[in-house]
């Protein structure tokens, strides 16, 4: 093993510290991202982006064209590349990234209780979607959200008494 692996080793047992204590919460609530995605009729692609996508965890393969990973930190993606290498990552800015309506679907899963520029980043988010959000935060932060802009929200999953999913 030489000092790169070692290096990178150490900055994934650092990183998987934070990604396991929501990693439950991602690895439960894709079911219903799934689930959502390949039923809702307006998402003929089926693109996703993961804004936030920390370590890919919650970057999934849809089909038939796939998702993206978007984080912007480079040391967090090479960790999501070693553990994901079937995975498209990208290094960019959450809250400047891609060109508008893009993607079918934009994932945003505990990026916006881990940032403070969340207010620009969700209005990227919405820029690069054609067909909807799909948020996963902590019950808070969802509350917060639905308060004061999805009113109209179309679901809200609930997961525990911590974190819930809000699609809009």
């Amino acid at each position: 093993m030489n000092l790169v692996s070692i290096i990178i080793l150490s900055n994934l047992s650092i990183i998987n510290c934070y990604s396991n204590r929501i990693l439950y919460y991602k690895n439960y609530a894709n079911k219903y991202i799934t689930k959502y995605i390949e039923n809702h009729p307006n998402n003929i692609g089926k693109s996703v982006i993961d804004i936030g996508c920390n370590t890919g965890y919650s970057t999934l393969q849809y089909k038939p064209a796939g998702s993206v990973g978007v984080d912007e930190s480079l040391d967090v993606l090479k960790i999501a590349r070693q553990l994901h290498p079937n995975k498209v990552f990208y290094k960019g800015c959450l809250d400047t990234f891609g060109p508008s309506k893009c993607f079918d679907t934009a994932l945003l899963s505990f990026t916006i209780s881990s940032n403070d520029n969340w207010e620009e980043i969700l209005k990227n988010t919405h820029r690069l979607s054609k067909n909807g959000i799909i948020i996963q935060d902590y019950n808070t932060v969802i509350n917060y959200l639905e308060k004061k802009y999805y009113k109209n929200y179309k679901i809200r999953h609930v997961i525990d008494n911590k974190v819930s999913l809000l699609i809009v």
